[in-house]
């Protein structure tokens, strides 16, 4: 074989400028805006209490927000390739600068008048002064820089031993001043081991293909969630001092660095029966270091946290993709493509000096150490009771009352130091993949593809609403799982949905605090949507897209001088398999009532 070499030099350059504007508005009629006024038009008298309760007694609401993004990049990179009789090397050199400014504007406005010449005229009533500290516009302007170095170099030897080296180095200003820790190093190295080139596997009429590989490296990540300087926002102003009155939102932290990923990968690969099964096999090992932890400091500094590296998070898992070809000939081809993925992982260390509260817990953000990550916590639900049918819950102790003086109180709402939460699950799954069915008979085809989730749990969409303490409103739609709430004592004994409340019933779940005139009470309306019951699996399988194609013969195409022609049909969520408890609605979609939409399109594709 002849000995080339070669040398290449690239230069890539570019420049781009976005910009988008967005509005969305209701208008003053609108059930949106009537729920913020609090009542109907023309149902209350000019200038009342009533009105002056309003935040916008007339008019409708605007959300105006425009952005703009300048991005620019600079990158030369060269080459050198050899080839010398059963000896292939490649290697490359790159350098690269790039940098994004980023600037928007953004803001709400009531009053808006789109029929007198889109005016906006709040009215001033003691409701909307009180709420323009949350109706301020907003502007943004963020510069983001980075400075790249790169290298590569890869060897072959006979088409059967591959070796490859990868490094890179970057730079951004969103890392400290400590110049230690402003530039990570990142690399890798990977081998592939292709046995079907050795004489004893070579020309099989069964193994088509067989390679083992290997991989080991190093990668860097930037939460953008934190500040190497001190960061101040600007707040309102104060109607005393006349100044504004400003807070801290990143403390600083100079020593701030990348987050840092060592990867360790084995695979095989296989092809058998001249390519007709293919197959990949995928083990990894990440171990995730200084992770972004908050650390607890002293609230004299303007905040109680301050963002540091100080976490450890362990990945494993595995992929495995199949592809199989059952018939292929020339009028006839049936395929199957199935891929598999499983990951696991767990929080082996977090910062020590964080403490972990009910909310994060609740919520699956809790920092637990030897627990995966976004692993949740429910309150115990005791059941209904059977003379109201209010919700009861457990308090540490295993009770589902508070007992005075003799006399048992159901427990319809519990102190913060009373709560006892037990683990629920994992928000993410932890196996997933798909399954694609391809079909062609001449000129058509179909396409079947189906996804599946496993292994992860969510809270049920809520009963009640974020304003717990209110009744039900009618202009709001409810579930129809209350078709089969409580009505009747003995009713507790098959439904775990409880009965309408009012004001007057509602005080009711508020008892225990006059007990004994502790605070910090969770009312049973804010402890329900919250408990053990209202969590079930989001295992699912789902058709994902249907697709349907016809392609008019070539013959045809010739006599009318067309080059192709064809139709097409498409359908996506046509259907899917899920716990009861989710009724239709999309289980990945968390606590929203939205059911899975359904798509179809038709096309027809012309080419000339």
């Amino acid at each position: 074989m002849e000995n080339k070499i070669r040398f290449k030099y690239d230069f890539l350059g570019s420049y781009s400028y976005q910009q988008s504007k967005q509005n969305s508005y209701a208008k003053e009629a609108s059930n949106y805006v009537g729920i913020k006024r609090k009542y109907n038009i023309g149902s209350i008298e000019p200038n009342s209490l009533a009105e002056d309760n309003s935040v916008i007694p007339i008019g409708g609401i605007i959300d105006k927000s425009e952005t703009e993004q300048t991005t620019y990049m600079i990158r030369n990179t060269i080459g050198f390739s050899g080839h010398w009789g059963d000896h292939e090397v490649s290697a490359s050199a790159l350098s690269e600068i790039r940098g994004v400014k980023q600037t928007g504007f953004s803001g709400t406005y009531y009053g808006w008048m789109p029929e007198r010449g889109q005016t906006l005229t709040p009215m001033l009533t003691s409701a909307y002064v009180a709420e323009l500290a949350n109706l301020r516009p907003r502007i943004s302007d963020n510069l983001t820089n980075y400075v790249s170095w790169a290298g590569t170099l890869a060897y072959t030897w006979r088409e059967k031993i591959t070796l490859n080296g990868n490094i890179r180095m970057d730079g951004s200003n969103k890392f400290g001043e400590n110049p230690k820790y402003r530039f990570l190093p990142i690399w890798s190295i990977a081998g592939r081991y292709t046995l079907t080139e050795e004489p004893f596997v070579k020309g099989s009429n069964i193994i088509s293909l067989l390679a083992l590989k290997a991989s080991y490296g190093i990668q860097g990540n930037i939460d953008k969630s934190t500040s190497p300087e001190l960061v101040i926002q600007v707040g309102a102003l104060n109607t005393v001092t006349r100044l504004n009155e400003s807070f801290f939102e990143y403390l600083p932290n100079a020593d701030l660095r990348w987050e840092k990923t060592t990867s360790y990968n084995l695979g095989l690969e296989i092809a058998l029966l001249k390519d007709r099964i293919q197959g990949e096999f995928n083990y990894y090992f990440k171990k995730g270091e200084d992770m972004i932890m908050s650390k607890k400091v002293s609230q004299s500094m303007g905040l109680s946290t301050v963002k540091i590296n100080g976490g450890r998070i362990d990945n494993s898992g595995c992929e495995l993709t199949f592809r199989f070809y059952p018939i292929r000939t020339a009028d006839y081809a049936f395929s199957v493509n199935f891929v598999y993925s499983y990951n696991k992982n767990e929080l082996v260390s977090a910062n020590s000096d964080s403490d972990i509260t009910n909310s994060e817990m609740l919520n699956g953000s809790a920092l637990i150490e030897g627990k995966p990550m976004g692993t949740f916590y429910s309150y115990r639900f005791a059941g209904l009771n059977g003379e109201t049918g209010y919700p009861t819950f457990y308090d540490k102790d295993g009770k589902n009352y508070s007992e005075v003086d003799g006399v048992k109180y159901p427990h319809y709402a519990l102190y913060e130091e009373e709560i006892d939460l037990v683990k629920s699950g994992c928000l993410d799954p932890t196996t997933s993949g798909s399954l694609g069915l391809n079909f062609r008979y001449k000129n058509f085809r179909i396409d079947l593809g189906f996804t599946y989730t496993l292994g992860a749990h969510r809270r049920l969409p809520n009963i009640y609403r974020q304003e717990y303490y209110k009744i039900f409103d009618p202009l709001i739609n409810v579930t129809k799982e209350l078709k089969h709430r409580w009505n009747n004592p003995g009713d507790e004994n098959s439904t775990i949905f409880p009965a309408l409340y009012d004001n007057r019933t509602y005080n009711q779940l508020n008892q225990k605090s006059a007990l004994d005139g502790r605070g910090s009470v969770y009312y049973g309306t804010q402890l329900y949507d919250k408990t053990d019951v209202r969590v079930a699996k989001i295992d699912n399988v789902r058709l994902r897209n249907l697709s349907l194609m016809y392609r008019i013969p070539t013959k045809i195409l010739e006599k009318i001088k067309i080059q192709d022609i064809s139709f097409n049909f498409q359908a996506t969520n046509l259907f899917q398999i899920a716990a009861k408890e989710w009724r239709g609605r999309d289980p990945e979609s968390g606590d929203s009532n939205t059911p899975i939409p359904r798509t179809y399109s038709l096309g027809l594709n012309v080419t000339f």
